[in-house]
């Protein structure tokens, strides 16, 4: 079958035009040229277009179709008639091109069909035209030169080849018609095809080459049916928003990394079915369930990944606890907005209406989602050009207020039938029954066939100690063990956290350790005196971590543990050594590289000590703040967060005390035209934005415990509250000073203030 009855059915939006020439050069042969057939390629364009000139177009051509292609827009951009030529709307509407196996420097070929041509002339053979074309480099670099320079920088990226793969067989094995050198024009992407020259235009059924080859023309087509907002309204609109907005929520900001190939394909699989199900009865929410440690977040990295892929991503927010304010429930909705109003200029126009007289930070969350969601893409906008866009959710069960997850999750589901969104979301098992049950498909990981968790587990392990084994050389033969294997498996399934763990703390040290690691912990007993819970094994995992950490580091490590699980924001080696260690720097850092170096396996620590150290998974922080499931290492939060609210207050009292650069030793002294005189630390931007959050959520925890910080406010308000708002100032958060002074009050902690 031919491309025009499949397209129609995966380009929804695309009105196809097929424009066909005679490519005969043996029998029969058409004796016009590519100036010919290029022009008469812009006659039928305008033809059609005359009622909508400024539509986008997808050109695809194939073989010497590409030629024809380039020509046409050479010479539409070359018209200069008056009043214009409608052939110049061709020329300035947005476009992007698909070349399928275009000899873009000829083919090799051309010589020998130039002689079987001359041969069967008398029967209307044909060379001084297409086969002239292709054999001649000269006409061809012109032409090359020509098209590239009447490309816009848009119509650059939107260009795309595809070359083959297989040989032609012509009465003779021929190979390679275009070569890929040939096929590629130097700018844009290219991607091979599995079959002949001749197949490139054919498809039998929607085979995977088919799905392939759509999935590469989508990347194309869908920035031209919704090219998005323009870069005046982004702006724009990210200063409407920025107050709830929080950067480094989306999938690409995580460190979580896709499944491994072949793992969880029935849940992809599922999962891209669901997104593409356009029956209007079908569920619009997905909810994946599971407990902590079962692979969700990294699922979700995926179906992110391949909903990219498609072009029909959204937007994505990967709730945490340990990342920057991605916990906060009111900033779920605005920052999800943001994103799709970057994907569609109408949601963004629609989104700066809503917020012409309303400021964000004044929004229940009940109006963000009406007028930041619902109402932006309601079916009948066409938001995304007929559409649907699906926004992934993941982590849900990690926002800072348990009780409003549950009206969250209402919210989506009571204003999720009339617009053009889907919603996925991932967390936790949380509740049995919600209303709006009927837009709800709710799968859970934890009911998942054993059989089928083992084996993707399994394929995860020998992957991962695979690549242990090649750096053992010679001693890596063998190994690991299919008894090893099976070992690890039993041990972690169903949580794939157990299983990467291992493999992270087994491959962090020297090579002659990496066996006797794996040995230990095969042989590692669950934490003594815990229940077999579904965690026990994880959790004596994580004990033996500790321990063979623990030593001369062992104060450190509970310093800087205490001081990561309760962090508002991914802390660098620099930061955390100024907070815990501020008398001297110098050696605080290299205190705290040395314990978190000994922590590799629970902690991604980048190599630039200027970058944030993040905790890999969640179910580490949950596990040294469980007492029944820690043990000896158990972290109480409040003590933590007293004692990062105390390390803030103190590194204020340090720095803001003896630095009078800006003169403000008056208190009516101006703060005004002091960003330039700024120089602030990242460990003292971190004490200055986050220790009231830290004070608060002592107060939260252990009313008892936030007594003891009663001094070291009482200083900060009598003492450098001018100072700490000038560095507010500078640092851009003046209006999160205002909101935490209010939250203060909020609390009955005035008496401070």
């Amino acid at each position: 079958m031919w491309l025009k009855e499949f397209l129609p059915k995966d380009l929804p939006a695309a009105r196809i035009m097929a424009f066909e020439y005679n490519s005969k050069w043996l029998y029969d042969a058409d004796f016009q040229g590519l100036h010919e057939h290029a022009s008469a390629l812009l006659n039928a364009l305008v033809d059609q277009r005359r009622e909508s000139p400024s539509r986008p177009i997808l050109f695809i051509g194939h073989s010497y179709g590409g030629l024809v292609i380039k020509k046409a827009l050479i010479l539409a951009r070359k018209s200069k008639m008056d009043p214009p030529d409608p052939q110049q709307w061709i020329a300035d509407a947005e476009s992007g091109i698909v070349f399928l196996g275009t000899p873009h420097q000829g083919s090799n070929h051309a010589t020998f069909a130039l002689i079987g041509s001359l041969i069967y002339r008398p029967f209307g053979g044909n060379y001084t035209h297409v086969l002239k074309l292709l054999s001649d480099g000269d006409v061809l670099v012109e032409l090359d030169r020509d098209f590239k320079g009447v490309l816009s920088e848009n119509q650059k990226k939107r260009t795309i080849c595809f070359y083959e793969t297989k040989g032609q067989t012509w009465s003779w094995p021929l190979g390679l018609l275009v070569t890929r050198t040939s096929a590629y024009l130097g700018q844009g992407a290219e991607a091979a095809m599995e079959c002949t020259h001749n197949e490139m235009n054919k498809f039998f059924n929607r085979n995977e080459r088919y799905e392939k080859f759509i999935g590469e023309v989508k990347r194309v087509y869908d920035p031209l049916v919704n090219p998005g907002a323009n870069e005046v309204v982004k702006k724009k609109l990210y200063k409407r928003l920025s107050a709830r907005i929080v950067d480094g929520s989306a999938y690409s900001s995580t460190n979580v990394g896709h499944c491994t190939a072949e793992t969880c394909e029935d849940i992809l699989i599922q999962l891209m079915s669901w997104a593409y199900d356009s029956d209007p009865r079908a569920a619009k929410v997905y909810w994946l369930t599971g407990m902590a440690g079962t692979g969700k977040t990294t699922i979700a990295y995926t179906f992110c990944e391949r909903l990219k892929h498609e072009g029909i991503l959204g937007a994505s927010f990967f709730c945490s606890t340990i990342a920057n304010d991605t916990h906060k429930t009111d900033h779920v909705f605005p920052t999800i907005a943001n994103a799709l109003g970057v994907h569609s200029q109408r949601v963004a126009d629609a989104l700066l209406e809503a917020l012409k007289d309303t400021k964000v930070s004044d929004m229940t969350l009940n109006d963000t989602i009406l007028a930041l969601i619902s109402g932006p893409t309601a079916i009948e906008r066409s938001p995304f050009h007929g559409k649907t866009r699906i926004v992934v959710l993941d982590g849900f069960d990690q926002v800072e207020d348990r009780n409003r997850v549950e009206a969250l999750f209402s919210l989506i589901l009571g204003h999720i039938s009339g617009v053009a969104l889907k919603f996925f979301i991932s967390s936790r098992p949380l509740f049995d029954k919600l209303d709006g049950a009927k837009q709800l498909l709710r799968y859970n990981l934890d009911s998942r066939p054993e059989r089928d968790v083992r084996k993707d587990i399994a394929l995860y392990v020998r992957q991962r100690l695979g690549l242990l084994a090649t750096d053992l050389g010679d001693e890596g033969e063998g190994w690991p063990t299919e008894d090893q294997v099976d070992a690890v498996v039993g041990r972690a399934t169903p949580l794939f956290i157990y299983a990467a763990t291992v493999c992270t703390y087994v491959g962090e040290r020297s090579n002659n350790q990496i066996k006797r690691r794996l040995r230990a912990v095969i042989d590692n007993a669950p934490v003594k005196g815990s229940t077999q819970s579904p965690t026990s094994k994880v959790d004596a995992l994580y004990a033996q971590i500790i321990d063979g950490a623990s030593g001369e580091f062992n104060n450190d490590i509970k310093d800087v543990l205490g001081l990561i699980i309760v962090a508002r924001d991914h802390l660098s080696i620099q930061s955390i050594a100024s907070l815990l260690f501020p008398s001297d720097r110098m050696d605080g850092e290299s205190r705290v590289s040395d314990a978190v170096s000994t922590l590799r396996s629970v902690l991604s620590v980048p190599s630039d000590q200027d970058e944030g150290i993040k905790v890999i998974h969640s179910s580490f922080p949950d596990f040294l703040t469980d007492r029944d499931r820690s043990k000896e290492h158990y972290y109480k939060r409040s003590e933590c967060h007293r004692k990062a609210a105390t390390n803030c207050l103190h590194l204020m009292e340090a720095l803001l005390d003896k630095d009078d650069t800006w003169g403000l030793q008056d208190l009516d002294a101006s703060l005004i035209d002091v960003q330039d005189r700024a120089d602030i630390s990242s460990g003292l931007a971190y004490a200055c934005i986050h220790w009231i959050s830290h004070v608060i959520e002592t107060y939260h925890l252990e009313a008892a415990s936030a007594m003891e910080l009663e001094s070291d406010i009482l200083s900060f308000f009598n003492i450098r509250v001018i100072r700490w708002l000038a560095h507010m100032s500078v640092l851009g958060k003046v209006d999160l000073a205002a909101e935490s002074l209010r939250k203060l009050e909020l609390e009955n902690m005035v008496r401070y203030i």
